[in-house]
């Protein structure tokens, strides 16, 4: 009997998540017939923690001053994902059940090749999962970043929360897959 026990404590105190990754990865972003890598993410560190260090290629990305700020934009004939970097504190970390901060360092506007200016309500936000092999995986959501434009209040890292994020129509979309391995 006591090995029984044994036997089902030890399963429950497995980790249902795969293990965080460690060292370079590469980002990319795709569609069904389209696949850019942007840019790498270094996770360092042990233990259920990573730090991150993201860092978005410059030679594909293009310089742009839109709306009197500076963003670096991956461009196509029909849309612009534009780089929003993330402008208050953050932990720069990662845990298996928790990719926010990486969602933070990958936050984008888009926005069509003629438009003027930029507008914040038009964000691009990845939701993320770890899959069980330790790749991140995510699916494009929209979402308006118009509250952005205010610090978060003491305490409040993340603004941007579940219930204002909407899932995206892939098909409408033009890399509405992400992928870290």
């Amino acid at each position: 009997m006591r090995c029984y026990f044994a036997i089902i404590f030890g399963l429950a105190s497995t980790s249902a998540f795969a293990d965080l990754p460690v060292g370079e990865k590469k980002i990319v972003l795709s569609s069904a017939s389209e696949r850019i890598e942007i840019g790498t993410v270094n996770f360092t560190g042990g233990g259920s923690k990573r730090r991150i260090t993201v860092t978005l290629n410059d030679k594909l990305l293009k310089d742009e001053f839109l709306s009197m700020r500076p963003f670096k934009c991956l461009e196509s004939a029909k849309r612009y994902y534009c780089h929003v970097p993330y402008p208050y504190s953050w932990k720069g970390e990662v845990t298996e059940q928790d990719l926010g901060d990486l969602e933070y360092a990958l936050l984008f506007v888009q926005k069509e090749p003629n438009a003027y200016g930029i507008n914040l309500w038009n964000g691009v936000y990845y939701k993320m999962v770890l899959g069980a092999d330790g790749t991140i995986s995510g699916k494009l959501n929209e979402v308006d970043m118009d509250s952005l434009a205010v610090p978060p209040k003491d305490g409040g890292l993340r603004p941007l929360t579940v219930d204002m994020l909407n899932e995206a129509t892939p098909e409408q979309q033009w890399l509405p897959q992400l992928s870290i391995k």
